[in-house]
């Protein structure tokens, strides 16, 4: 018997014959991972690297990076763009050896990526731009940033968090600006299957950290972090100030920002971004037992992730109250050695650090099913 199926229904010989609800191109790859590509780079030798990918829809992907740096200088940061299809452009202030780690991750569908670089001179503290019109509760921020200034006492002037101030504006901020010219590349990112909440808060002077309410609250195991954060003009370049790690608690209705030291104020803007899929989530700390550590071992384990629509996220705090030079110390890489187990590692050692991760394996991709044929006890159904 020959059965043909619509979207809704398979009809045969005047009855229901079996009932498929069939997404198919409307939904069956509906905001799932595509490819998730991702590699390391040496930044010793060039200032500016461009890496050669498998070519992808800009307006469908995401690019993040993270990187162990030798130097505490603020040139030694990398910021991360997609240039073209193929092109992948990692740049640093000054050439230096640092480890870039990245990932480009497309998405079949339901995702919509706008990016472009912009400046921000010495004396400019902060620049709202236009965007294209997103849903903000459906929306969030990465941004990444470059600067060649080799001044270790002010952060604080290429430290910059993000915002929206309406929905087709971005806001992009810093506390203190006379030292420092930075270049920002930002990405913002809407999901379609994706509850987003958002918002402000800055830990104070005195304290460690700080907490934001999440009401009603998330599914944690659905929902990562992230965040962007613009240190006090006190800073001085002290480490320790404004390296911040964000922790979701079990119940999903906080999510706590701590840091190593109690002095000057650090503001933060954070996404919790909740998915409405099939993705999950999983987190934990990974904190250096030693100060001697340049590898962080323990809480690294986790249930098996399929690696090849899993993207690593991470933030750390460390360093002390008082030094400036820690930047090496406090900038780490993460990445999966195997389907349970993840590695922490920074450049170098001499305070202690903690990372807090995430490893978010997007939704699984399905294969569009029009035009092919399936079996049912025995009856061949054919899909139009």
């Amino acid at each position: 018997m020959d059965v043909k199926c619509k979207l809704f229904g398979c009809v045969a010989a005047g009855f229901l014959a079996v009932f498929l609800f069939l997404p198919g191109e409307a939904q069956a790859s509906y905001g799932s991972v595509s490819r998730v590509q991702r590699g390391s780079a040496d930044m010793a030798s060039v200032n500016v690297r461009d890496i050669t990918i498998v070519s992808v829809n800009p307006e469908k992907t995401i690019v993040f990076c993270d990187h162990r740096v030798s130097s505490s200088n603020p040139s030694a940061r990398v910021s991360c763009e997609l240039t073209n299809s193929t092109t992948l452009r990692l740049t640093v202030g000054v050439a230096i050896a640092s480890t870039v780690e990245w990932q480009v991750i497309e998405f079949s569908s339901g995702v919509r990526v706008q990016r472009d670089i912009t400046n921000l001179a010495i004396a400019t503290a902060s620049t709202t731009l236009t965007i294209s019109s997103i849903d903000t509760a459906k929306a969030f921020v990465f941004l990444t940033d470059a600067a060649s200034s080799t001044d270790q006492l002010n952060d604080e002037d290429w430290t910059v968090r993000a915002r929206f101030p309406s929905a087709t504006s971005l806001e992009i901020a810093r506390n203190e600006s006379d030292t420092m010219a930075i270049t920002v590349a930002w990405q913002v990112v809407e999901m379609d299957l994706s509850d987003v909440r958002t918002g402000l808060v800055t830990i104070q002077k005195t304290f460690a950290s700080t907490t934001a309410t999440l009401a009603p609250a998330v599914n944690p195991n659905k929902t990562f972090v992230l965040f962007t954060r613009a240190a006090d003009s006190g800073t001085a370049g002290i480490e320790g100030k404004y390296m911040v790690m964000a922790e979701l608690n079990a119940a999903g209705n906080t999510i706590t920002f701590t840091r190593f030291a109690t002095l000057d104020t650090v503001d933060i803007s954070w996404w919790a971004v909740q998915m409405l899929d099939g993705t999950t989530v999983r987190r934990g700390l990974a904190p250096t037992l030693l100060t001697t550590d340049t590898q962080a071992n323990s809480g690294l384990s986790m249930t098996a992730a399929d690696g090849t629509r899993t993207v690593f996220f991470q933030a750390s705090m460390g360093g002390d109250t008082t030094q400036t030079a820690n930047l090496d110390e406090t900038s780490w890489n993460v990445n999966q050695v195997s389907a349970t187990t993840l590695q922490a590692i920074r450049a170098s050692a001499g305070t202690q650090a903690t990372t807090s991760w995430q490893a978010v394996e997007f939704n699984k991709r399905f294969d569009r099913l029009r035009g092919k044929s399936i079996r049912l006890r025995g009856r061949q159904v054919r899909l139009f």
